[in-house]
Parts: structure tokens; C-alpha cells; sequence
């Protein structure tokens, strides 16, 4: 059942306060309920902080972030049965908590592996990946992980040879290694090898 337009699931005052002059709608990414919550939530906040957020705009703009499934749950709440945004925010959190993201360790970084036909720097921009989605992220950890995780033997002898001491250097060879596999691949096309 739809809320008629004199039911809002706010409690009274929120809906019919007037905003600050010259308040505009922003244009929001919207959100259909099939990532995580908790990410959208603290877009919404960034994009409201922007335009001067109050909890006021807030609750009465989350409506205009949402689109599909979110939008049905959204228009479903029960009348008068928000009190401010940070309700509403672990309303929804709750309702579209089977789409949190699961956290990633370190355990997930040290199982990450070069494919056997994986070029060293797309096995980097995928390495690079997986790492944003693990919080608080030691640099060592991170080096040593990516050091491990390289399974082209040309590569690690020449690593081995010319060792690396942090994660600039390391990827840095790494990109001169596919620097050098990629002309020498090329000198050997040309001579018909």
C-alpha cells in the first residue's frame, strides 16, 4: 500500500519545514537495494554535506537517492514512524542488510595469485582492487602480499636480482618487466621467431 501524500513516515514537523533558501535537490546515484547499505548511506552523507546537511534535508531527500526495491521499502515505512535521519539510516540498513558487503582481511590479500596467462600489471589493477576493500592497510602487509602473490618465474628472478624495498619500487620493476616482455615480444614477431 502506498503512503498517501499526507503521510509521510516521519514524525510531524520533518516533512513540512521549510529548507534553507536557495536549497537544491542534488542528483543523487541512486540506489536499488542490490549493494551495500552502508556505502550508500555514507555517499548520501557526503553529497549532503556538500549542500549544508541537516537532518532535516536528510530525511527528506533520502527518497529522491533511492530507486526500485529500496524505493517500494522507502514508500512502505509505517506513517510517523521516523524521527530523524539516523533512524532512517539504520531503517534502511537493516531492511538491505543481505547486501552489505562482506569485509575483506588479509588473509584474502595473501590468497590473491598471478593466473598463469595473467599480465603482471593486470594481476596489479586486480591486486589493487581487492586491497582498497581492506581497511586500515599496512604498507608491508600490502608489499609483501603483492610480492608473494607474483607467480611469473622470469619476473621473480629478475626481482630476486634487483630487490625492492617498498611498494613504489616493486611496481615499478613491475611495469619495466612488462615494459621489457612486451618489446622483446615484439623484436621476436619481427625477426619470426
Amino acid at each position: 500500500m502506498l503512503m498517501k501524500s499526507n503521510q509521510h513516515p516521519f514524525v510531524e514537523g520533518i516533512m513540512e519545514a521549510e529548507l534553507p533558501k536557495g536549497f537544491k535537490v542534488p542528483a543523487f546515484m541512486l540506489y536499488d537495494g542490490s549493494t551495500d547499505p552502508i556505502d550508500h548511506i555514507n555517499y548520501f552523507n557526503s553529497v549532503m554535506m556538500v549542500y549544508g546537511r541537516s537532518d532535516m534535508a536528510s530525511c527528506r531527500f533520502f527518497a529522491a537517492s533511492l530507486k526500485g526495491a529500496a524505493t517500494y521499502w522507502f514508500s512502505h515505512l509505517r506513517p510517523r514512524s521516523i524521527s530523524g535521519f539516523a533512524k532512517l539510516s539504520r531503517a534502511f540498513v537493516t531492511r538491505f542488510q543481505s547486501s552489505i558487503r562482506q569485509k575483506k582481511t588479509v588473509a584474502n590479500l595473501l590468497a590473491i595469485k598471478q593466473r598463469k596467462d595473467e599480465y603482471i600489471c593486470d594481476f596489479i589493477s586486480r591486486f589493487n582492487r581487492e586491497s582498497l576493500d581492506i581497511p586500515d592497510m599496512d604498507d608491508s602487509v600490502a608489499f609483501n602480499a603483492l610480492q608473494s602473490g607474483i607467480t611469473d618465474i622470469e619476473l621473480i628472478k629478475s626481482l630476486i636480482l634487483n630487490k625492492a624495498h617498498n611498494m613504489t619500487a616493486l611496481i615499478s620493476q613491475c611495469h619495466q618487466f612488462a615494459s621489457m616482455a612486451e618489446i622483446i615480444a615484439a623484436q621476436n614477431e619481427v625477426s619470426g621467431m
